[in-house]
């Protein structure tokens, strides 16, 4: 009798004590007496340690803000893609505020790469379909190819450090990782749209920054960063070349110009009127970061990305007035009679062609370099040019040679078979970008096929001048833009 009032008593108090864990937490979501209790006391609590014992503060700090974004990514595909692409465009403020750059912002990255795939197989989503169609496509069978061969360097006879050769197949891995989660993704166009819309907020907001860098002048932590890194690339005619968020002004210039490219094409064909005002904001503000940015490609980016879109636009009326209009803008601004603007005549430069003292030194390296590439097929090995290649393989032929193109480092890296595999992965993709956009009669996925494919052709482009493809920024404009154009035809 005893033990059956005992029993019957402690399912009460379990009843009544699941009653309210369920209220508390799950229906009032804390937004009672005890939420403010318990809040106040975690408050305290972190206050306490951080006062106190400071790495244990700041750790269970770290972990607190670490959750709150493994959580949501674990839970939501496109919240993993979104959690990727605003860390991606300002995690290098991070270091340049606290005044540590021993600090790898890489990790953080792989770490959501990997949390994003962790997502996908917890909540058991069905890949299987949309993944058939997607290794069936000539872009990423092509793209197997090449980080199949990134592997194989490894077994590269001229190249003897591992970390060298890591790092580049870590970047391979990372961006193949990157470039499937947004094809996964991407299942209908409101998530394609909402990506466009949050990536167009990250470059807003980035270039917003980089104009105040220049209005106002860089912040002490700024000037302090700039002091430690000694960088003889960051200045012209006297100015400090402007950087933002990003990993530094090459990055800036490239990736403003890149989504300027693709929200002026938006922008012009976009029927929802608010929306196409935001657009062009937006653009005459990443315009005008890219040339405080100092960087010369990007100036070449636009202009090459609005060409590929005239082209395919080239039987409207309205693209040919577009174009008129576009020409007679710039030989206006190239022919102005002002020159005590120092960030108008970078620009000018950039139309110097074969009167450009940079582009001639470019030209006798790759001169100079040409025989290694006939005679290597294979390339030198991966980490062995620029700098990397004095950290990685001292003594390398190849090391400390500035390649300062993509197109070069990788014919220099792994050879001109890799170069080969990496020129029939670019042509799939701009002709996917083309079959597709002919091959539909939707006006908005034209649209969005257009400005992708001139944004993508803009990075290859500068790939040229720059090493500009796979830099942890771009990185969220150009595999996503790969994805849209494998995806969006084919999404309700």
């Amino acid at each position: 009798m005893d033990n059956n009032y005992v029993l019957r008593r402690k399912q009460r108090v379990s009843g009544r004590f699941n009653r309210w864990l369920t209220r508390t937490f799950l229906d009032e979501k804390l937004y009672n007496w005890f939420g403010c209790v318990l809040l106040a006391l975690v408050a305290a609590g972190f206050g306490y340690l951080l006062a106190k014992q400071a790495v244990i503060g700041i750790s269970l700090f770290v972990l607190v803000i670490g959750l709150c974004a493994v959580l949501p990514c674990l839970a939501n595909g496109a919240t993993s893609l979104y959690f990727v692409l605003f860390y991606n465009y300002f995690i290098y403020f991070v270091p340049r505020l606290i005044g540590n750059d021993s600090i790898k912002v890489g990790v953080g990255y792989d770490l959501l790469l990997i949390v994003a795939m962790l997502g996908f197989v917890l909540r058991r989503e069905r890949l299987r379909k949309a993944s058939n169609h997607l290794f069936h496509t000539p872009v990423m069978i092509w793209t197997l190819v090449l980080y199949i061969y990134t592997i194989i360097e490894f077994f590269n006879p001229l190249a003897h450090s591992f970390t060298g050769w890591y790092i580049s197949f870590r970047v391979a891995t990372e961006s193949f990782l990157l470039f499937f989660i947004a094809y996964q993704v991407f299942n209908s166009f409101n998530r394609i749209d909402n990506f466009l819309l949050m990536l167009f907020w990250a470059s807003f907001i980035c270039a917003i920054y980089g104009c105040i860098q220049q209005w106002h002048g860089l912040f002490p932590f700024e000037m302090t960063y700039i002091s430690r890194i000694k960088g003889t690339s960051l200045y012209y005619a006297g100015q400090i070349r402007k950087f933002s968020t990003t990993s530094g002004p090459t990055a800036f210039g490239m990736d403003m110009a890149g989504v300027a490219v693709l929200y002026i094409i938006l922008g012009l064909n976009e029927k929802r009127r608010l929306r196409k005002y935001l657009y062009f904001t937006g653009v005459m503000v990443m315009i005008l970061s890219s040339t405080y940015s100092g960087t010369r490609t990007s100036n070449i980016m636009l202009l090459a990305g609005l060409f590929i879109y005239i082209l395919l636009q080239a039987n409207k009326k309205q693209t040919r007035i577009f174009a008129g209009v576009m020409v007679l803008m710039l030989l206006f601004v190239i022919n102005l009679p002002y020159y005590s603007n120092a960030t108008l005549n970078r620009f000018r430069s950039s139309f110097q062609g074969k009167h450009d003292d940079s582009y001639l030194v470019r030209e006798v390296n790759r001169k100079h370099i040409q025989p290694y590439i006939y005679s290597h097929p294979i390339g030198g090995g991966l980490g062995t040019t620029n700098a990397a290649g004095v950290s990685y393989n001292p003594g390398h032929y190849l090391a400390n040679f500035q390649t300062d193109d993509g197109y070069l480092k990788t014919a220099l890296e792994i050879g001109w078979i890799g170069l080969l595999i990496t020129c029939i992965l670019y042509f799939y993709i701009l002709r996917t970008g083309v079959v597709e956009y002919f091959s539909t009669n939707n006006g908005r996925n034209k649209s969005i096929l257009a400005a992708c494919l001139a944004c993508l052709f803009s990075f290859m482009l500068a790939d040229l001048a720059q090493e500009g493809i796979n830099e942890i920024t771009n990185v969220c404009i150009y595999y996503p833009a790969i994805a849209i154009l494998l995806r969006v035809n084919y999404v309700s």
